[in-house]
C-alpha cells in the first residue's frame, strides 16, 4: 500500500494510478451508537453512566473492554475484503485518543493492512460535540463552536493522531469532523484551518475529508 494523494479531483497512488474507495462504515465500535447496538438513541456518556450507576465503575470497565474486544474482530475485515470492498470508515470518539487507547486503533490498522483494506479515520465525536445530537455524544448543545478550550483540545488530539500515523499508508484519509453543524462561519473556518495546521505541522500528508 502507498500513501494516497489527490490530483485533479481524483484519489491516486504515488504511482499515478487512480484508486476508487469502496467500503463500509464500522460505526458503533469505537464510538458507541445506540441504534447500531439495538438500543436507545442516547449519548454514549449517558448509557455509560447508567451502567456505572447500576453496576459500578468496574462493571463499566469490564463492559467496555468486552464490547470493544468483540464487536469488530479480524474476521470482519477479512469478510469485508471478501465482499470486494477495499476500504472501511472507522468512526472514533475523541476519548479514544485522549485516553490513549491506541491499541484499538493500532489493531484495526493492523487487521486492515493484513486484508489489503484502506481505513478512513473519522472524528465522530469531538470535544464539546460538533452538533447537538446524541450521535456526537452531545448533551443537547454543540459546544465545540462556543468553547475555545474544546477547539484547542481537538487540535491537540489531531496533532497526536498525525504524529503517530503520519507515515501509515493503510490510512486513506482523515475525516476530520463528522456532521459538523454550526452557524458561525468565522468559527467554522477557524476550526477547519486549525485542524489542518495541527495535522500538517507534524509532516502528515494524508488526504483530509
Amino acid at each position: 500500500m502507498d500513501l494516497l494523494q489527490v490530483r485533479e479531483g481524483r484519489i491516486i497512488s504515488p504511482k499515478g494510478e487512480e484508486v476508487r474507495l469502496r467500503g463500509v462504515n464500522l460505526g458503533g465500535w469505537l464510538m458507541m451508537e445506540g441504534y447500531i447496538m439495538g438500543g436507545r438513541n442516547i449519548p454514549e456518556h449517558i448509557f455509560k453512566k447508567e451502567i456505572a450507576d447500576t453496576g459500578g465503575k468496574k462493571a463499566l470497565a469490564q463492559f467496555e473492554k468486552s464490547f470493544r474486544g468483540n464487536f469488530i474482530k479480524e474476521g470482519d475485515f477479512r469478510h469485508i475484503h471478501d465482499l470486494g470492498a477495499n476500504c472501511v470508515r472507522l468512526p472514533i470518539h475523541y476519548k479514544i485518543v485522549k485516553e490513549t487507547h491506541w491499541d484499538y486503533l493500532d489493531q484495526a490498522l493492523s487487521w486492515a493492512k493484513k486484508n489489503n483494506i484502506y481505513v478512513i479515520l473519522d472524528m465522530h465525536a469531538a470535544p464539546g460535540a460538533q452538533n447537538a445530537d446524541w450521535h456526537s455524544d452531545s448533551k443537547g448543545k454543540a459546544l465545540l463552536w462556543e468553547n475555545r478550550k474544546c477547539r484547542q483540545e481537538l487540535y491537540r488530539l489531531w496533532s497526536q493522531i498525525a504524529q503517530r500515523y503520519k507515515y501509515e499508508p493503510v490510512i486513506a484519509a482523515y475525516d476530520v469532523l463528522n456532521e459538523a453543524v454550526g452557524d458561525n462561519l468565522q468559527i467554522i473556518k477557524e476550526i477547519y484551518i486549525g485542524i489542518t495546521k495541527a495535522i500538517r505541522a507534524k509532516g502528515d500528508r494524508h488526504i483530509l475529508f
